[in-house]
């Protein structure tokens, strides 16, 4: 009966096993080595072996079984190992390397003689054969390299590249061969200096100090350009392989996180935060912010943070109050600034800062101008005589008071949108007026007004008349009649030349009315009231101001809101005989205009004729109604 044997492999030089795959170069001797176990002893073959081996390349056979006889040494160690030598270029050599196939594969079996018969060594106890697997292929190749084409290098830190050993894919590599070295090489450009750097060990990285690379170029390359493996095995890159990368970084985008759509108190501390996005992932080394107050029309600087913070504190009392925009810019590891995020709207609730006033030439009519942001009205004063609100963002305004020689204080304010005033920004200015010239004044009364007459020595643009102190009115001539005036008043002339004018004398006269009198006050034409039937005329007033009372939880009686505004209206009572039937024609057409009334006792009303009634027979009793109005006489001209 036949004896059972099994067959223990071994992996001196190469590396088969069991059903696994090793890796053969053609070029080498490949050992082959068994132990052969007879029930539980090691039997050692000696004499010849017979080695027979099948080539394929994908499945299909290239060469034929062929054989070797070859003789069997024996080597130390438990179990006694046989092996057998298989000489160099006994199997063919893999010319088309990774190509279509995946290299050869070859097969093999040993049967063993000379020590009391033939016997074929089985895989194990089935009786099957030995079938090695192995692949003749080049040496392995390097794969896996990192950072890839393309990529982004810090040229400012340092850079760790990589690389991974590569068998054939297609098959297993039971115990793979070890690297023993590289060479890491770099360059700029494809005609800059070749820089190497050689790689001792197994380690498949190679870290590059800081400051290595050129700064901003778009040329560096590098490569792997030798492995030596642990059994001597060489693979070197083609000349024309090169991994190309940049040190030039991506620009970044800004994105705004906060606040946005947010209402913000101006005197308290306020954080703007944002996001640094950019692809190569490098960190933010500047930000700059800024704000708008007119839509986007202009910005201004905000806060400029330098490193890698998204956020920044901006300190109480530094944005003005209002609707703002604001926008923030990053840099990236060069230092280069991307776009400008898309801006986002908040609103300020603060009152905006003192404008800041500008140079004032010292002259009696000086301009104020001055700097402000997120105006939308302003208020000018001189010695504190008010210009009032004036709406618009003008940032210039003539003084319409005429200052006289000395010191005199000048202001401005301004308002938001939000209806807040900024605290008041005031300059002292001491005016010296040139007289163009003198200007000689005398007057006269004349029925129901004054008519003043002037000579003037020296070139005047124009003349401005004041009653009492007063401007009145404005002309070019050297004469004015004073058909508002009711009474005894005091009558100045002030002849203007540019900025500068000259002031007449004082002069005091009587305007008399010998009876009621109304006309239009866009044009004097005069309408006699005289009489009143059966009676002397009569004028009324009625005066008063809008109260609204308001009750509250615990109180038992209102408290009042008491208007502002005044209302007067005053009620005048005359008759017209038939023959003024012309006069009463005149009066009634002037309904609904504004008028100027005057009579013998002194009394002056201006306002709207807001009402006629009355009856008539052979004459006209009628009941005239002024509503007092705030019209003025003129606009400008004040001396402070």
């Amino acid at each position: 009966m036949a004896s059972t044997y099994r067959a223990e492999m071994s992996t001196p030089h190469i590396y088969p096993t069991d059903g696994m795959i090793g890796v053969l170069d053609q070029a080498k001797p490949s050992i082959f080595a068994a132990a052969i176990r007879q029930g539980d002893s090691y039997v050692r073959p000696s004499g010849n072996a017979t080695f027979y081996f099948t080539v394929y390349r994908g499945g299909e056979v290239i060469q034929a079984e062929r054989s070797l006889s070859l003789p069997v040494t024996t080597s130390e160690g438990t179990p006694p190992w046989s092996a057998v030598t298989v000489p160099a270029n006994t199997f063919p050599a893999d010319d088309d390397g990774w190509g279509a196939g995946g290299g050869l594969i070859v097969h093999y079996r040993i049967t063993y003689s000379g020590w009391g018969g033939v016997v074929t060594v089985p895989l194990d106890g089935s009786g099957s054969l030995k079938i090695g697997y192995f692949g003749t292929i080049k040496p392995p190749r390097t794969v896996g390299m990192t950072p890839e084409g393309g990529a982004f290098v810090d040229d400012r830190a340092a850079n760790t590249f990589r690389w991974n050993i590569e068998y054939n894919k297609d098959y297993t590599v039971s115990t793979p061969v070890a690297q023993a070295s590289a060479v890491f090489q770099w360059r700029n450009g494809s005609s800059g200096t070749v820089n190497s750097v050689n790689v001792s060990g197994t380690g498949q990285s190679a870290v590059i100090p800081a400051n290595t690379f050129p700064a901003s170029t778009a040329a560096l390359q590098w490569r792997i350009s030798r492995v030596t493996m642990a059994d001597g095995a060489v693979w070197e890159a083609d000349a024309d392989f090169w991994i190309n990368l940049t040190t030039i970084d991506s620009l970044s985008t800004a994105q705004i996180v906060s606040p946005s759509g947010a209402y913000l108190t101006g005197n308290e501390e306020n954080t703007f935060s944002w996001e640094h996005v950019i692809a190569t992932g490098t960190a933010q080394t500047r930000a700059d912010l800024q704000y708008s107050a007119d839509a986007g029309e202009s910005w201004e600087s905000l806060a400029a943070v330098t490193g890698a913070a998204q956020s920044v504190i901006i300190p109480a009392d530094t944005l003005p109050g209002g609707a703002l925009l604001w926008r923030v810019r990053t840099c990236n590891s060069d230092g280069t600034a991307g776009e400008w995020s898309d801006p986002a709207p908040i609103v300020v609730y603060a009152a905006p800062p003192a404008p800041a006033l500008l140079p004032v030439d010292p002259v009696p009519r000086p301009v104020l101008r001055w700097q402000s942001a997120g105006q939308q009205a302003f208020e000018v004063r001189a010695d504190g005589v008010s210009s009032g609100a004036v709406f618009g963002t003008a940032k210039k305004y003539r003084i319409t008071c005429w200052l006289t020689d000395g010191a005199h204080t000048l202001g401005v304010r301004v308002q938001s949108s939000l209806g807040l005033w900024s605290e008041w920004s005031e300059v002292m200015v001491t005016v010296s007026n040139v007289p163009p010239g003198t200007v000689a004044l005398t007057a006269r009364g004349v029925e129901n007004g004054a008519r003043l007459s002037w000579k003037a020595a020296g070139s005047f643009d124009t003349y401005l008349i004041y009653r009492d102190g007063e401007a009145v009115g404005e002309t070019g001539a050297d004469s004015w009649t004073d058909w508002f005036s009711n009474g005894r008043h005091r009558y100045e002339v002030r002849g203007v030349s540019g900025e500068y004018y000259a002031l007449s004398n004082e002069v005091w006269e009587w305007s008399v009315c010998r009876c009621g009198v109304l006309s239009a006050v866009d044009g004097i034409d005069w309408i006699l009231l005289r009489l009143r039937r059966s009676r002397p005329p009569v004028v009324s007033t009625e005066s008063g101001r809008q109260v609204r009372l308001r009750y509250f939880s615990g109180r038992s009686r209102p408290v009042a809101e008491i208007s502002a505004f005044t209302d007067r209206v005053h009620t005048l009572e005359y008759s017209f005989r038939p023959e003024e039937r012309g006069e009463l024609e005149r009066l009634m057409a002037l309904e609904g205009r504004t008028v100027i009334y005057k009579n013998q006792h002194g009394v002056r009303l201006i306002g709207v004729l807001s009402g006629l009634s009355g009856q008539q027979d052979w004459a006209a009793d009628l009941r005239l109604t002024i509503t007092e109005t705030d019209w003025r006489e003129y606009d400008g001209g004040r001396a402070v």
